[in-house]
Formats: C-alpha cells, structure tokens, sequence
C-alpha cells in the first residue's frame, strides 16, 4: 500500500497499514500525535464493517493489541499467570 495514502476501511486493511493510521509517526521516527475517534469515524470504514460492528469492537480492534501490550508492561510484577488474567480483567 502506499504509505502516503490511508487505507479505505480500517477493518479490511492489513494491519501494518491499519497501525500506520493509528499510530502514526514522523518522518524521523519519532511519535506524533495519535488521531482519535478512529472508530467512530464512518468515513474510515466501509460498509459491512461499519454495520457488523459495533463501537466497542470497532475501539477493541484498533487499539485492543496495544492496550493489552501497555497493560501487560504495567503489571510485569505480578506472576505469569496472575498478570494474563489481570490483563484481561483490565482491557
């Protein structure tokens, strides 16, 4: 995909595209401001996947992988299987 150009629909693109949206950086690598309301913008969806899903999932999906990552980080204290379940009852 060319890197100039936003995907069509968030849901349908792969997700090194989808995560260049998300989380977008500078040209120098360095984190920039992220765009918010990703998921509750219709424009950067299509149809089926505007319509089969609701906000909650269309949120879960852009962010969920990231969230539970940040989340995991957080709890590294807490043991193997303790944090796992902690990390779900979190995110």
């Amino acid at each position: 995909m060319n890197v100039n150009n936003p995907p069509y629909c968030l849901g349908c693109s792969d997700e090194s595209d989808r995560q260049r949206v998300v989380f977008p950086t500078a040209p120098d690598g360095s984190r920039v401001e992220t765009p918010t309301g990703l998921y509750g913008d219709q424009d950067r969806w299509c149809k089926p996947c505007w319509i089969f899903k609701d906000p909650f999932e269309r949120f879960e999906f852009l962010y969920g992988r990231r969230l539970r990552s940040y989340t995991r980080g957080r709890l590294r204290h807490v043991p193997g299987g303790a944090r796992e379940m902690a990390v779900d009852d979190v995110t």
